[in-house]
């Protein structure tokens, strides 16, 4: 199932710590604090706990399933640079 996993992390070097871990799981970096992994349930759960343990106490990490469905959906159209239009879920822009 893919998952996106977002953060914000205050130290330099936890933050680091926590990109490579991301990037090692096969990650792929959508945004400067954000990822999006495609990941079985037991490799999500060792990842998250690894994730847990790097995490400081005003720090972040937050993590989104997404489903099929969902997974395929594009909201921001970045070549046309509009929204379309969007039946069901949320969109933060």
């Amino acid at each position: 199932m893919k998952h996106l996993i977002v953060y914000d992390i205050t130290r330099n070097k936890r933050r680091q710590k926590i990109v490579k871990l991301l990037e090692r799981a096969g990650g792929q970096r959508v945004q400067k604090s954000v990822f999006e992994l495609d990941l079985s349930t037991a490799d999500l759960l060792r990842l998250l706990s690894k994730l847990h343990k790097q995490r400081g106490k005003r720090d972040s990490i937050r993590c989104y399933a997404q489903c099929k469905t969902c997974a395929g959906k594009k909201y921001l159209d970045e070549a046309a640079g509009h929204l379309p239009d969007v039946d069901a879920g949320i969109v933060t822009i």
